[in-house]
């Protein structure tokens, strides 16, 4: 992250003080610029997912009553556009996978804890780039929505065709200027 970035905020769900103290050397260590918070059980997470400028949770995935999984589909519920990167001391494949199925952004186990830093990274980029294509999304539908309200105002007869020349749109002034309805006039 660029140091003209803003700290990125990460929330820890993790039962163990000491791989708390672990993560935050490894991301801080790698001069990732962060703020976290550790949360040990649901209740705790539930609140924490309430904060709308979370960036991203981290996750052991044993946890005391509950696990990753669970963690997943809170997240899911309550802040579908944080990623979620599950850290955990071991997980053979058919886990990984259950990770990955539910939603999990990434899996690092703690014995490489080096990998965290540019995963974290790379997570924190996929999803500031789709946030960035939903926000784009969302001013070109509403664009277009206001051209569409402007277009039908209009007292003259606006029309759109496609390549070959077939009418795609034709404007409702067609109604009043030649008596067709567009939709007899479109196709």
């Amino acid at each position: 992250m660029s140091e003209a970035s803003p700290k990125v905020r990460i929330l820890v769900v993790e039962d163990s003080p000491e791989d708390f103290e672990l993560l935050e050397h490894a991301l801080r260590g790698a001069g990732l610029d962060c703020s976290l918070e550790r949360v040990e059980t649901e209740a705790e997470l539930a609140r924490a997912l309430a904060d709308p400028g979370l960036d991203l949770v981290l996750s052991d995935f044993r946890l005391l009553g509950f696990d990753a999984l669970t963690v997943l589909e809170r997240v899911r519920e309550l802040a579908p556009d944080v990623p979620v990167v599950v850290v955990t001391g071991s997980i053979d494949e058919e886990t990984a996978v259950s990770c990955m199925r539910s939603g999990a952004a990434d899996y690092v186990l703690k014995e490489r804890l080096s990998r965290l830093a540019p995963r974290v990274e790379a997570v924190l980029e996929a999803r500031r780039l789709r946030l960035e294509v939903r926000a784009g999304e969302r001013r070109l539908f509403d664009s277009a929505s206001r051209f569409r309200e402007l277009v039908e105002q209009i007292d003259d007869v606006i029309f759109e065709t496609v390549l070959g020349g077939e009418i795609a749109y034709v404007s409702p002034a067609v109604e009043t200027l030649a008596g067709f309805l567009p939709g007899e006039v479109v196709g």
